[in-house]
């Protein structure tokens, strides 16, 4: 009598009310026991890469966008992001094999219950949120730039809380209330306050560098910055060196820019120096176009050095 196959093999159903389930297969070529190490790790694998997808297709705080954001608060956003691990559920080994002698091949069933996930992922989501109290204690002395630096070493947690409560929201099914969502709710609202209070001041280093000012100016408020000399967090003191040429019907501008960031204490934080190039058919706004890629720059630079000083204090102090 043919020996009749379980019918998961066969199920194309990768989950029921209780269960999430991945296969994994292997031939029997190189030996059964072989085989069915593999096929117990490609299910394994399988399993893995389907709860994750499960988790991926959930709407996601990343994937919400906030109303009129400049381009300084959306790149410091994706900066802190990009710093925030996706979590991982750890699955099980598979526990179901079945060898099919006559097809030579050996299949395994790996299975997780969803019980196990909402356990995992609200544990995982109550350790965030009670790390939020690590960050009780923010700064409200000092310009808007070291303000902004000290709620940013919080960011991290609260973008990695919020994300991982979207999915389980989406997950279970039903809103989640935690101890510290006030918390959380008011050290976002602190970034995005002084996200938007950064205060920039220029200052040529020469005559000839003073004529971009206006234009300079321009660019820095594009990306989100406020422009004037009264109690500035920054002051970027630059030099930009112009050179130009006509191409048929295009002006091409090129511009040696160097700038040196220094905050309200004095102190240079940074600087940048590259060259920037623009083309219309206008002179001006060929000029602009490569001003507003010197601004780009200066906009990165200000980013990757509050990034770098949020890794840093949340190393020094929490080990994360």
């Amino acid at each position: 009598m043919k020996k009749v196959a379980p019918s998961w093999i066969v199920s194309t159903q990768d989950e029921d009310s209780n269960y999430l389930y991945a296969k994994g297969q292997a031939p029997l070529a190189e030996g059964q026991d072989q085989a069915v190490e593999q096929a117990k790790v490609s299910a394994k694998q399988n399993l893995a890469a389907l709860v994750k997808g499960r988790m991926e297709t959930m709407p996601s705080a990343k994937q919400i966008a906030v109303n009129d954001e400049t381009p300084f608060e959306s790149k410091l956003r994706q900066a802190i992001r990009a710093e925030v691990k996706d979590y991982q559920v750890t699955v099980p080994d598979a526990d179901t094999v079945y060898v099919d002698k006559e097809a030579g091949t050996v299949f395994a069933l790996a299975k997780i219950p969803k019980a196990a996930i909402d356990e995992a992922m609200m544990e995982r989501l109550q350790a965030l949120d009670t790390q939020l109290t690590d960050y009780l204690h923010v700064s409200s002395k000092g310009s808007k730039l070291n303000q902004l630096l000290s709620v940013l070493p919080a960011m991290p947690t609260i973008e990695a809380r919020a994300g991982l409560k979207a999915h389980l929201e989406n997950f279970k099914g039903e809103p989640i209330s935690l101890p510290h969502d006030q918390l959380a709710e008011l050290l976002q609202k602190r970034m995005n306050t002084l996200v938007d209070q950064i205060v920039i001041n220029l200052d040529a280093s020469t005559q000839e560098t003073a004529a971009f000012e206006t234009a300079f100016r321009k660019a820095l408020v594009s990306e989100g910055f406020n422009m004037t000399a009264r109690k500035p967090d920054l002051t970027f003191k630059y030099f930009i060196e112009a050179n130009e040429s006509k191409e048929e019907t295009l002006y091409k501008v090129s511009l040696i820019g160097d700038l040196e960031m220094i905050n309200d204490l004095g102190v240079t934080v940074a600087t940048v120096s590259n060259e920037y190039q623009g083309m219309n058919e206008m002179k001006p706004e060929a000029t602009g176009a490569a001003l507003m890629a010197f601004a780009d720059d200066a906009t990165d630079t200000i980013v990757k050095t509050s990034v770098d000083y949020m890794n840093k204090v949340n190393q020094l102090n929490y080990k994360r």
